[in-house]
């Protein structure tokens, strides 16, 4: 008697096991039919994103070649400095010159270049940041598409 109740338990569980994955199942599929409806949305992201990365690296090289090209004329002819200028701070003097860029007070004392190295391995690090999530965006729809054959 007490092993038929057991034997009835067991197959209960047994059967609920069986629904609950059938409805598990049933939830993946429709995940994965969404997944490939995302897909072509997911790759022009992806492909925006990396335009746009494109783009603002190209617009850092540009400014670079301009704001060299502005500091060349001014490093070998040097103008006299007035005395109202020489009291002025550093951020001020550039603003009175006209010159746009924006002055920080981090890079006093540093030299011009000193941030070169840092932009530089941040730009490097974007750049590889960019092809591991080009590579995880391919690599995830071709592990849902093996495991959905």
């Amino acid at each position: 008697m007490i092993s038929l109740a057991i034997d009835a338990v067991i197959v209960v569980l047994l059967g609920a096991a069986l629904v609950y994955g059938w409805m598990i199942s049933r939830r993946v599929s429709r995940l994965m039919a969404v997944l490939h409806e995302l897909e072509p949305m997911v790759r022009a992201f992806s492909a925006a994103v990396d335009k746009s990365e494109e783009s603002v690296k190209e617009l850092k090289t540009a400014a670079e070649t301009t704001a060299a090209q502005r500091v060349e004329p001014r490093m070998t002819a040097a103008a006299p400095v007035a005395p109202a200028q020489v009291a002025m701070p550093a951020a001020a003097r550039v603003m009175a010159e006209g010159d746009a860029t924006f002055a920080s007070r981090r890079g006093r004392g540093t030299g011009a270049g000193a941030a070169a190295p840092i932009a530089a391995a941040a730009t490097a690090g974007l750049m590889q940041l960019g092809a591991d999530k080009a590579d995880l965006v391919r690599s995830f729809f071709e592990t849902s598409r093996s495991r959905a054959v």
